[in-house]
């Protein structure tokens, strides 16, 4: 099917890719994508909107020529190519995901191929250039992901893998329950039961911490021990040079940099 929803290019080219979903998942997971297409495809004077394909997890289907601008981000139509896609979100099955994002990849490394820069350039979520939610948080943290899957398919070959960097936030549970939340050096004690859902379900780690973990001994130069204590965690989630080794030894330590990806010194 092909959309009347377009305009000319008048002579620009597709800069980037913009990435959209056709609703929350919660909504709109389930709607039939047919229907989706019918609605990008009809015209409905100022409020008619289009994209130049749509993805979901059964396949995909073009409805505009790259070579002209479909009607889905406003200012960068002329410059853009626009995807709609099958929205997700944590309750939804992972094979669906899956499919959703190899498809997804698949057309962007279809792009690729006929505008070889767009490899060089990241993808953009809608929300960067209209006031919008869209696509999510969902997609816009798979974004780097799935532009380099789309990069292996339009190459032939593996990319190499980047450098996976530490995470900058990591959640501290102690066996009475009360967690605290490690972000960027800083620490936000009881966060919300539904923060702590929303940061576990893409991905933050959890460290589970014992009473022991909690209680430090330190031995003297005789190896008369001294009673110790750390008073606060973020003691354990800050390596300064200050730190002293017998600290640095310590199990809670060894847990953090297991967790955090953090090599040993």
């Amino acid at each position: 099917m092909t959309s009347p929803n377009y305009s000319p290019r008048n002579g620009k080219t597709p800069q980037f890719i913009v990435i959209h979903w056709w609703g929350l998942p919660e909504w709109h997971r389930n709607a039939d994508p047919a229907g989706v297409i019918r609605h990008l495809c009809t015209p409905a004077g100022d409020k008619s909107v289009s994209a130049h394909a749509v993805v979901w997890p059964g396949g995909v289907t073009e409805l505009i020529d790259p070579q002209l601008a479909a009607w889905h981000a406003m200012q960068v139509n002329p410059i853009s190519i626009g995807i709609e896609c099958w929205p997700w979100g944590n309750q939804s099955p992972r094979d669906l995901i899956h499919a959703t994002l190899e498809n997804l990849a698949q057309q962007i490394a279809h792009y690729y191929k006929l505008y070889p820069h767009l490899a060089n350039v990241r993808l953009h979520p809608h929300s960067e250039h209209v006031a919008t939610d869209c696509p999510g948080i969902f997609y816009r943290r798979q974004l780097e992901n799935i532009h380099q899957r789309a990069l292996e398919i339009y190459q032939g070959k593996p990319t190499k893998p980047k450098r996976k960097e530490n995470p900058k936030m990591i959640i501290f549970r102690t066996p009475d329950g009360i967690c605290t939340l490690f972000i960027n050096g800083e620490m936000k004690q009881n966060p919300s039961a539904a923060l702590l859902q929303g940061l576990q379900d893409i991905g933050v780690p959890v460290l589970n911490l014992s009473h022991e973990d909690l209680e430090f001994l330190k031995l003297s130069p005789d190896h008369a021990a001294m009673p110790g204590r750390v008073r606060n965690l973020l003691d354990l989630a800050t390596d300064n040079p200050k730190m002293p080794d017998w600290l640095k030894q310590h199990s809670l330590l060894g847990k953090i940099q297991a967790v955090m990806g953090i090599p040993q010194r």
